[in-house]
Protein backbone atom coordinates (compact mmCIF):
# COMPACT_ATOMS: atom_id res chain seq x y z
CA UNK A 1 0.00 0.00 0.00
CA UNK A 2 1.32 3.55 -0.36
CA UNK A 3 0.10 6.56 1.51
CA UNK A 4 0.44 9.10 -1.67
CA UNK A 5 3.47 10.97 -0.58
CA UNK A 6 4.81 12.01 -3.89
CA UNK A 7 1.62 13.34 -4.88
CA UNK A 8 0.72 14.76 -2.07
CA UNK A 9 4.33 16.94 -1.88
CA UNK A 10 3.84 18.30 -5.37
CA UNK A 11 0.47 19.21 -4.98
CA UNK A 12 1.59 20.61 -1.16
CA UNK A 13 4.39 22.28 -3.08
CA UNK A 14 1.90 23.92 -5.97
CA UNK A 15 -0.28 25.25 -3.40
CA UNK A 16 1.85 26.69 -1.25
CA UNK A 17 4.05 28.49 -3.96
CA UNK A 18 2.01 29.01 -6.36
CA UNK A 19 -0.30 31.94 -7.66
CA UNK A 20 -2.92 33.18 -9.76
CA UNK A 21 -0.25 33.13 -12.70
CA UNK A 22 0.58 29.52 -12.36
CA UNK A 23 3.59 27.48 -10.26
CA UNK A 24 6.19 29.29 -8.64
CA UNK A 25 9.14 26.33 -8.23
CA UNK A 26 12.34 26.70 -5.88
CA UNK A 27 15.15 27.36 -7.75
CA UNK A 28 16.31 23.76 -6.48
CA UNK A 29 14.31 21.64 -7.54
CA UNK A 30 12.76 23.60 -10.76
CA UNK A 31 13.55 21.47 -13.79
CA UNK A 32 14.29 24.60 -15.99
CA UNK A 33 16.37 27.26 -13.39
CA UNK A 34 16.84 30.05 -16.03
CA UNK A 35 14.83 30.17 -19.53
CA UNK A 36 16.06 32.24 -21.77
CA UNK A 37 13.48 34.08 -24.39
CA UNK A 38 14.39 35.07 -27.68
CA UNK A 39 12.77 37.87 -28.80
CA UNK A 40 13.59 38.78 -32.76
CA UNK A 41 13.87 41.53 -34.48
CA UNK A 42 10.48 42.38 -36.65
CA UNK A 43 10.09 40.76 -40.12
CA UNK A 44 11.74 43.04 -42.99
CA UNK A 45 13.86 45.13 -40.12
CA UNK A 46 17.32 46.46 -41.86
CA UNK A 47 19.99 44.01 -41.77
CA UNK A 48 17.83 41.60 -39.69
CA UNK A 49 19.61 38.07 -40.70
CA UNK A 50 22.59 39.38 -39.06
CA UNK A 51 20.98 40.84 -35.97
CA UNK A 52 19.55 37.21 -35.47
CA UNK A 53 22.59 35.53 -35.97
CA UNK A 54 24.55 37.73 -33.72
CA UNK A 55 21.48 37.26 -31.26
CA UNK A 56 22.05 33.38 -31.64
CA UNK A 57 25.92 33.39 -30.79
CA UNK A 58 25.08 35.87 -27.77
CA UNK A 59 22.46 33.23 -26.90
CA UNK A 60 24.93 30.52 -27.23
CA UNK A 61 27.19 31.71 -24.85
CA UNK A 62 25.18 33.13 -22.07
CA UNK A 63 23.66 29.65 -22.14
CA UNK A 64 27.21 27.76 -22.25
CA UNK A 65 28.31 30.09 -19.30
CA UNK A 66 24.89 29.30 -16.91
CA UNK A 67 25.53 25.54 -17.98
CA UNK A 68 28.92 25.57 -16.72
CA UNK A 69 27.98 26.93 -13.54
CA UNK A 70 26.07 24.25 -13.02
CA UNK A 71 22.36 26.21 -13.93
CA UNK A 72 19.74 24.61 -15.77
CA UNK A 73 18.68 26.54 -18.28
CA UNK A 74 16.25 26.57 -21.28
CA UNK A 75 16.49 27.97 -24.50
CA UNK A 76 12.75 29.10 -26.03
CA UNK A 77 13.40 30.24 -29.55
CA UNK A 78 9.74 29.34 -30.47
CA UNK A 79 10.95 28.46 -33.75
CA UNK A 80 11.73 31.75 -34.38
CA UNK A 81 15.26 32.12 -35.38
CA UNK A 82 15.48 29.16 -37.38
CA UNK A 83 12.75 30.70 -39.74
CA UNK A 84 14.71 33.66 -40.10
CA UNK A 85 18.16 31.84 -40.90
CA UNK A 86 16.17 29.30 -43.27
CA UNK A 87 13.62 31.46 -45.01
CA UNK A 88 12.81 35.16 -44.28
CA UNK A 89 9.84 35.20 -46.30
CA UNK A 90 8.41 32.05 -44.46
CA UNK A 91 4.87 32.21 -42.93
CA UNK A 92 5.19 30.47 -40.37
CA UNK A 93 2.74 30.73 -37.45
CA UNK A 94 4.84 30.83 -34.36
CA UNK A 95 3.93 31.63 -30.59
CA UNK A 96 4.32 35.62 -29.80
CA UNK A 97 6.67 37.16 -27.32
CA UNK A 98 3.65 38.11 -24.92
CA UNK A 99 2.36 34.20 -25.43
CA UNK A 100 6.37 32.56 -24.54
CA UNK A 101 6.43 34.84 -21.41
CA UNK A 102 2.97 33.56 -19.95
CA UNK A 103 4.22 30.06 -20.62
CA UNK A 104 7.17 29.78 -18.58
CA UNK A 105 4.97 31.84 -15.74
CA UNK A 106 2.59 29.14 -15.82
CA UNK A 107 4.90 26.09 -15.34
CA UNK A 108 7.00 28.20 -12.77
CA UNK A 109 10.49 28.55 -13.79
CA UNK A 110 12.39 30.83 -11.43
CA UNK A 111 13.88 33.17 -13.73
CA UNK A 112 13.20 34.24 -17.37
CA UNK A 113 15.82 36.08 -19.05
CA UNK A 114 15.27 38.46 -22.50
CA UNK A 115 17.16 38.41 -25.26
CA UNK A 116 16.56 40.76 -28.04
CA UNK A 117 18.97 42.95 -30.32
CA UNK A 118 18.97 45.80 -27.41
CA UNK A 119 20.83 43.49 -25.12
CA UNK A 120 22.83 42.09 -27.76
CA UNK A 121 24.35 45.70 -28.80
CA UNK A 122 24.53 46.84 -25.01
CA UNK A 123 26.03 43.43 -23.88
CA UNK A 124 22.92 43.65 -21.01
CA UNK A 125 20.42 40.85 -20.19
CA UNK A 126 16.86 41.76 -18.87
CA UNK A 127 16.04 39.57 -16.23
CA UNK A 128 12.60 38.76 -14.86
CA UNK A 129 12.05 37.26 -11.19
CA UNK A 130 8.77 34.67 -11.26
CA UNK A 131 7.74 35.15 -7.48
CA UNK A 132 8.23 38.96 -7.19
CA UNK A 133 7.65 40.08 -11.00
CA UNK A 134 10.47 42.19 -10.62
CA UNK A 135 12.52 43.10 -14.08
CA UNK A 136 16.04 44.67 -13.71
CA UNK A 137 18.80 45.02 -16.79
CA UNK A 138 22.18 43.98 -15.64
CA UNK A 139 24.94 44.04 -17.53
CA UNK A 140 25.96 40.67 -18.82
CA UNK A 141 29.38 39.66 -16.58
CA UNK A 142 27.70 41.08 -13.56
CA UNK A 143 24.77 39.36 -14.32
CA UNK A 144 27.02 35.80 -14.74
CA UNK A 145 29.09 36.87 -11.61
CA UNK A 146 25.48 37.02 -9.32
CA UNK A 147 23.56 34.47 -11.04
CA UNK A 148 24.03 31.82 -8.37
CA UNK A 149 23.01 34.59 -5.68
CA UNK A 150 19.78 35.67 -7.27
CA UNK A 151 18.84 32.10 -7.74
CA UNK A 152 19.83 31.43 -3.84
CA UNK A 153 17.58 34.95 -2.72
CA UNK A 154 14.73 33.77 -4.76
CA UNK A 155 14.88 29.97 -2.93
CA UNK A 156 15.47 32.03 1.04
CA UNK A 157 12.84 34.58 -0.13
CA UNK A 158 10.29 31.86 -0.98
CA UNK A 159 10.80 29.89 2.18
CA UNK A 160 10.68 32.97 4.75
CA UNK A 161 7.47 33.70 3.15
CA UNK A 162 5.79 30.67 3.61
CA UNK A 163 7.44 30.02 6.80
CA UNK A 164 6.18 33.28 8.30
CA UNK A 165 2.64 32.48 6.54
CA UNK A 166 2.95 29.08 8.60
CA UNK A 167 4.05 30.48 11.62
CA UNK A 168 0.62 32.97 11.69
CA UNK A 169 -1.94 31.05 11.02
CA UNK A 170 -0.85 28.34 13.46
CA UNK A 171 -2.34 29.35 17.30
CA UNK A 172 -1.72 27.61 20.77
CA UNK A 173 -5.01 27.30 22.43
CA UNK A 174 -5.61 25.71 26.18
CA UNK A 175 -9.60 25.81 26.32
CA UNK A 176 -12.12 23.82 24.18
CA UNK A 177 -13.94 27.08 23.41
CA UNK A 178 -11.26 28.93 21.76
CA UNK A 179 -10.37 25.41 19.73
CA UNK A 180 -14.03 25.78 19.07
CA UNK A 181 -14.38 29.47 18.17
CA UNK A 182 -11.11 29.56 15.88
CA UNK A 183 -11.97 26.32 13.83
CA UNK A 184 -15.71 27.81 13.14
CA UNK A 185 -14.01 31.24 11.97
CA UNK A 186 -10.43 31.73 10.62
CA UNK A 187 -9.16 27.87 11.05
CA UNK A 188 -5.81 27.49 10.26
CA UNK A 189 -3.87 25.33 12.60
CA UNK A 190 -3.89 24.67 15.99
CA UNK A 191 -1.16 23.69 18.54
CA UNK A 192 -3.08 21.73 21.81
CA UNK A 193 -2.32 18.99 23.99
CA UNK A 194 -4.60 15.78 23.21
CA UNK A 195 -4.88 12.73 24.68
CA UNK A 196 -4.18 10.34 22.05
CA UNK A 197 -7.37 8.47 22.04
CA UNK A 198 -9.08 7.56 19.04
CA UNK A 199 -12.19 8.14 19.94
CA UNK A 200 -11.24 11.32 21.60
CA UNK A 201 -10.14 12.31 18.13
CA UNK A 202 -13.26 11.25 16.72
CA UNK A 203 -15.57 13.25 18.93
CA UNK A 204 -13.50 16.31 18.12
CA UNK A 205 -13.59 15.57 14.18
CA UNK A 206 -17.76 15.16 15.02
CA UNK A 207 -17.78 18.34 16.39
CA UNK A 208 -15.27 20.78 14.58
CA UNK A 209 -14.43 18.93 10.90
CA UNK A 210 -10.86 19.10 12.58
CA UNK A 211 -8.19 16.04 13.43
CA UNK A 212 -5.27 15.85 14.07
CA UNK A 213 -2.20 16.82 11.27
CA UNK A 214 1.22 16.00 12.99
CA UNK A 215 3.06 15.90 16.27
CA UNK A 216 5.89 18.71 15.16
CA UNK A 217 9.39 16.98 15.09
CA UNK A 218 11.42 17.25 17.70
CA UNK A 219 8.14 17.44 20.35
CA UNK A 220 9.18 17.05 23.77
CA UNK A 221 6.86 15.68 26.51
CA UNK A 222 5.28 17.65 28.83
CA UNK A 223 2.06 17.81 31.44
CA UNK A 224 -1.06 19.08 30.78
CA UNK A 225 -4.61 17.99 29.87
CA UNK A 226 -6.59 17.07 26.58
CA UNK A 227 -8.06 19.78 24.87
CA UNK A 228 -11.43 17.98 24.76
CA UNK A 229 -11.88 15.45 26.94
CA UNK A 230 -9.52 16.73 29.67
CA UNK A 231 -7.62 13.54 30.49
CA UNK A 232 -3.53 13.65 30.94
CA UNK A 233 -1.78 14.25 28.15
CA UNK A 234 1.97 14.36 26.87
CA UNK A 235 2.34 16.41 23.78
CA UNK A 236 0.81 19.40 22.33
CA UNK A 237 -0.12 18.24 18.60
CA UNK A 238 -0.95 19.75 15.28
CA UNK A 239 -4.86 20.34 14.21
CA UNK A 240 -6.48 21.23 11.10
CA UNK A 241 -9.23 20.32 9.00
CA UNK A 242 -8.88 18.62 5.71
CA UNK A 243 -10.01 19.06 2.37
Amino acid sequence: TSWGLSTRSLGGLFLTHGDDDGLILPPKIAPYQIVIIVIPSPRGAENVLADVRKMAAYIQNLQKDLTKKGIRVKVDTSEEIEIYLQDLQADTSVESVGRRFNKWEVKGVPMRLEIGSKEVVGGIVTVAIRDTKDKVIMKLDEFIATVDTLLSDIQKRLFEKQKKFLQDNTHDVSSWGEFVKIMNSTRGFLHAFWCEDPACEKQIKEKTKATTRCLPLGAKEEKGTCIHCGKTASHRWIFGQSY
